[in-house]
């Protein structure tokens, strides 16, 4: 799951405890959820391009008869490649165009009435499509179905070659979609998620999201509320990262993290982590110069990697009483490493002092740090 970033700004970053939690792939997402321009998220393929909306997984999952046939797309794509030109249905063009720049999803009397007009190349794919809106009853519904979406495409690429359109498939999501709204306000928020905001959060959750979001609000309120505490149930940890990667696509996040933090850097000194519980089995680096520090996480519990730089006055237990409001000058973490498992964080070191620490809690509530998971170094 996404996370707050590694990358320094060149200011001091704070550090909260829960940042472990977001590594893991918590619902606190750093990001936002929406179009940049609401209004070009309007139809732009005759079906309509359309965003995903909060009722839309359950009913794509159910629906089949969206999916074009292999059969179906090949011969559309060999019909297409043999037009050397742009052949002109005025009626059908006229529909597919009526359709493209209306503000509003199409009706399902105006889908059977493009069907209707639709060639032969393309007409078995639209009567699928058409199949399932018919079904379904809701259009926007059938987007969270990347089958569904494929269809969209292959009509689309028709109505450019045979209408002289110039569409593309918008995958913007509704900016006031619920779900994904909820999910961005959680992700915005300075602090954890109470069991009442998760409960909220599956309420309006998708039904293929039911499953690992029960996992979450189970550990959460075993945990009596603590979301920190819920880490050591090796369940939760598979469960956030579903969510993430969900979230991911469905409403359009993106994540703000540059991809090399937590990856390796072929080019960077490589130092390995031997993570048990709790203990960081290392060589610590001395010199400065860009390192890649990999670690394994031989323990029973998730671990995760957190280099901080602090400033040459700074007193660290002030530091960690300020999570990471003062004496901080740099800032850097790895994923979480749940069991059996390997994270990454690649990160320039400059002379100064330095602090690596894992912050997550264990079942009592102790964070890692506090049990002997941190190392204090200087930097030459």
């Amino acid at each position: 799951m996404n996370h707050a970033s590694n990358q320094s700004t060149g200011t001091p970053t704070r550090l909260r405890t829960f940042t472990a939690l977001a590594a893991a792939g918590s619902l606190l997402l750093l990001a936002s959820c929406g179009d940049d321009d609401p209004e070009s998220a309007a139809t732009t393929v005759a079906i309509t391009t359309v965003a995903v909306s909060s009722e839309t997984t359950e009913a794509a999952s159910e629906t089949t008869a969206a999916t074009p046939t292999t059969e179906a797309m090949s011969e559309t794509t060999e019909a297409m490649s043999d037009t050397t030109a742009p052949t002109m249905d005025a009626a059908y063009c006229a529909a597919a165009e009526e359709i493209n720049r209306a503000s509003d999803a199409p009706t399902l009397e105006q889908v059977r009435a493009y069907a209707e007009l639709a060639p032969d190349d393309i007409a078995e794919i639209v009567a699928e499509v058409l199949a399932a809106y018919e079904e379904v009853g809701d259009l926007e519904a059938l987007f969270g179905d990347p089958e569904f979406v494929a269809s969209i495409e292959a009509i689309t690429e028709f109505e450019n070659a045979t209408c002289g359109f110039d569409n593309e498939v918008s995958a913007e999501p509704i900016p006031d979609d619920p779900f994904c709204a909820n999910a961005a306000e959680l992700n915005s928020q300075d602090s954890a998620p109470t069991v009442e905001q998760v409960e909220e959060y599956a309420e309006l959750a998708p039904a293929e999201l039911a499953e690992p979001v029960a996992v979450v609000l189970a550990a959460l309120e075993a945990a009596d509320g603590n979301f920190e505490a819920i880490f050591s149930d090796p369940a939760v940890g598979p469960a956030l990262g579903e969510i993430t990667d969900f979230e991911a696509e469905y409403c359009g996040f993106e994540d703000d993290e540059s991809a090399s933090d937590t990856e390796l850097d072929p080019n960077a000194i490589r130092i390995d982590v031997d993570a048990t519980d709790y203990m960081f089995d290392m060589e610590l680096p001395v010199e400065a110069g860009r390192y890649s520090f990999v670690m394994t996480n031989n323990g029973a519990e998730p671990h995760l990697m957190i280099f901080l730089q602090l400033e040459e006055d700074a007193v660290l237990d002030e530091v960690m009483e300020s999570e990471g409001e003062e004496g901080v000058i740099e800032f850097h973490e790895s994923d979480v490493a749940f069991p059996g498992t390997e994270a990454i964080v690649t990160l320039d070191m400059e002379p100064g002092r330095w602090i690596m620490i894992c912050p997550i809690p264990n079942a009592e509530d102790v964070p890692h740090l506090a049990l002997g998971m941190i190392h204090e170094f200087t930097i030459e």
